[in-house]
């Protein structure tokens, strides 16, 4: 850890600076990519709302009488046998 310190302060102050221009810089982009991350998700919340509400709507509209089925006999292999 004292390596750091040493190179840090054996650096000229212009290499300083630039040094913590790049890693303002990087900082700036981190924090940039991640506010237009937060409107990306965003955006995604409120499309599946509205898609959930068209599905909801579409679901309404099916008509909802029971389906009957006919009453069958299970399978058996003895039906198929010749009398």
């Amino acid at each position: 850890m004292n390596m750091f310190f040493d190179w840090w302060f054996a650096t000229s102050p212009r290499l300083r600076q630039l040094c913590w221009a790049f890693w303002l810089l990087m900082l700036v982009t981190l924090i940039f990519l991640s506010s237009t991350h937060h409107e990306e998700r965003d955006a995604l919340i409120r499309l599946r709302a509205s898609h959930h509400q068209q599905w909801a709507a579409l679901y309404r509209l099916v008509d909802t009488t029971p389906f009957s089925e006919e009453k069958t006999l299970p399978f058996s292999p003895l039906d198929f046998q010749l009398s």
